[in-house]
């Protein structure tokens, strides 16, 4: 999220967006925009909030995974093998 902007960015940033034919919402948003404390002309912070988690990975994908390993000349093939091998694993289940 951006926190603060230098007055000749903002003021570039400004026209960019008239020319360009953004609504006046937006524009009236960077024009009230802060600016910043020291020289930069732009500050931008991390927006805090959910941090995704990684799942677990799927039964399938680990089977995919071990399966696509195995040494072979047509990987095309080894994936249709593989799906295969899931497919009748699944339907024995």
């Amino acid at each position: 999220m951006i926190t603060c902007m230098s007055e000749e960015l903002k003021t570039l940033l400004v026209e960019l967006l008239k020319e360009a034919g953004a609504d006046g919402e937006t524009v009236s948003k960077v024009m009230l925009m802060k600016k910043c404390q020291d020289d930069s002309p732009l500050n931008v912070e991390k927006k805090q909030g959910k941090t995704k988690t990684k799942r677990e990975p799927s039964a399938y994908q680990q089977h995919m995974s071990t399966c696509m390993k195995q040494p072979s000349d047509n990987k095309k093939d080894l994936m249709r093998s593989c799906a295969k091998d899931w497919s009748a694993k699944k339907g024995s289940a």
